[in-house]
């Protein structure tokens, strides 16, 4: 294998986890073995692949928003009332999501059982696991694979605007919105219609600087409340990425998504409440991407992901990513808008192509699809993100031993010293 940029390190030593209490359950512990049930469904990391001392994110990739679904369900599970004041960081592994529980159900621990599983025990499941030496204990096959569930995201129809439900958005007189310009015509349309309706609203320059923006939302918010925005730079398309030099790429990200954070940052308090709105526009080609043609303009994907978000935190409001496709007009566009900021609040992502109106949902669909798929060789070109340890170092060891190709290795982390014996770097010879 040949490798460029930093080799992957050895995995940091796994944050001490706390016992849990020496009254817990003999045996298998139960609330352990939940527990790893909850992640299994979660994730869908296999139970075997599970230790009680892996990190949540570090180790497992789990993400802030997968671990308050996580939380969420364990509180569910053991009938725990939320507590807004706990902070997700003070449950790093998997034994400190069980102490948890004994600590908010002491009842669990008097239930009685045999010896108790402690922070490095596998429950009687075998050895810990190390990322480095990990392997399976039975060769694996794509057949074995096809039994595990494969979702893939895909196009799915959804109903037509006039039987959709009304989400409570006003686009009346006394309302103001915020419109952040495209410059293909679509925001002038639009806000043309705004205007006729009654509604105040504040025009926002394409590619102003952060600083100017955030002085212009300022000067009109001491007025009163925003009560909607619509951002549409991502209408234009940014033109091949192939041909794109850094700074064009970091310009074009920052026109669509970066001037949308400090937007959504400077009105964030007013948007949040049921009748208050974010719509955004894309022109990923209609489906988002999920299509056989692809994205058309792919930079309108960081505004259709950082749309998503906001609506995780604030799922009252109305919040919509709104695709287009490449041929559609700015009067179409506009009226679109409108109407899905109106109607239908139980969408976030919705996309319009071929006289159709679709949303995106999850097929289960086999990894055999009778396709031959992608040939990994001495010429494949990898580059892997977050690949200083965790079961990262596993996935790319499998990877370069399947391929021998070329490896471009990223972390936030330093590069690790090749003189150090743990280090993958200082093994010299075949054997080691």
């Amino acid at each position: 294998m040949r490798t460029e940029g930093p080799a992957p390190s050895a995995p940091a030593p796994a944050v001490p986890a706390p016992a849990v209490p020496a009254a817990a359950p003999v045996g298998e512990d139960p609330v352990l073995a939940r527990v790893l049930a909850i992640v299994t469904e979660k994730t869908g990391y296999p139970a075997e692949m599970l230790d009680p001392e892996l990190d949540l994110e570090a180790d497992l990739g789990v993400d802030t928003v997968k671990q308050a679904e996580l939380f969420g369900t364990v509180r569910e599970e053991w009938g725990i009332p939320r507590d807004d004041s706990r902070k997700l960081r003070e449950y790093p592994t998997l034994a400190h999501v069980v102490r948890f529980v004994y600590d908010n159900r002491p009842d669990l621990v008097r239930g009685a059982g045999s010896a108790p599983a402690t922070a490095g025990s596998r429950a009687g499941r075998g050895a810990r696991c190390r990322w480095g030496s990990l392997r399976p204990a039975v060769a694996g096959s794509f057949v074995e694979a096809g039994k595990i569930p494969r979702r893939v995201a895909v196009p799915v129809l959804r109903p037509a605007l006039p039987y959709c439900k009304a989400t409570g958005v006003s686009l009346e007189g006394g309302r103001r919105v915020a419109v952040m310009y495209d410059r293909g015509g679509a925001a002038e349309a639009l806000v043309e219609r705004l205007r006729t309706r009654g509604v105040d609203v504040l025009t926002l320059e394409n590619g102003a600087s952060a600083d100017s923006l955030v002085e212009r939302l300022a000067e009109w918010t001491a007025g009163g409340s925003v009560h909607g925005l619509f951002w549409l730079p991502a209408l234009d398309a940014e033109g091949d990425l192939r041909s794109m030099d850094l700074a064009a790429f970091r310009e074009a990200l920052r026109i669509r998504v970066k001037n949308l954070y400090t937007t959504a940052r400077a009105v964030y308090e007013m948007l949040g409440a049921a009748g208050t709105f974010l719509v955004s526009a894309t022109r990923l080609g209609g489906r988002h991407g999920y299509d056989a043609a692809g994205a058309f303009a792919p930079l309108g994907g960081a505004v259709t992901g950082f749309t998503k978000a906001f609506k995780r935190e604030k799922p009252e409001a109305t919040v919509k990513a709104v695709d287009f496709g490449p041929d559609a007009a700015p009067s179409v566009v506009a009226d679109l808008l409108i109407e899905e900021a109106l109607r239908d609040p139980g969408c976030v992502e919705v996309g319009y192509a071929g006289g159709l109106r679709t949303s995106v949902g999850m097929r289960e669909l086999p990894i055999l699809d009778g396709t031959p798929g992608m040939t990994l060789g001495r010429e494949s070109a990898f580059v892997v993100t977050g690949a200083a340890g965790s079961i990262v170092s596993a996935i790319t060891t499998d990877l370069a031993a399947a391929s021998g190709g070329t490896f471009h290795l990223l972390d936030l982390l330093p590069e690790p010293d090749r003189e150090t014996p743990t280090s993958p770097a200082s093994r010299r010879t075949r054997t080691a």
